[in-house]
């Protein structure tokens, strides 16, 4: 096999395995599923922020603030000590 076409074999199967990694199956349990969680609660957060850095929402301070301190308590060293 030539070595571009192993290149773009490994590179296939690498996006294949990244795209299915992330979804955790449902009723995942321990550490996954506290990442699952906080995932989910961050995703949750940038959904909400969205429109109103976009301009397709007004802004709202007080809602900026909530969701910020809600990602910072999620994100960050929270989430990196669920990956050993």
């Amino acid at each position: 096999m030539p070595y571009s076409d192993m290149l773009s074999s490994n590179r296939a199967q690498a996006g294949a395995a990244a795209s299915t990694s992330v979804f955790a199956p449902s009723g995942a349990t321990g550490m996954v599923g506290e990442r699952v969680d906080h995932m989910k609660m961050l995703s949750d957060a940038v959904k909400q922020l969205t429109p109103m850095f976009t301009g397709k929402a007004p802004y709202d301070a007080g809602n900026v603030r909530g969701l910020a301190n809600s990602i910072k308590d999620h994100g960050g060293a929270t989430m990196t000590v669920l990956f050993p």
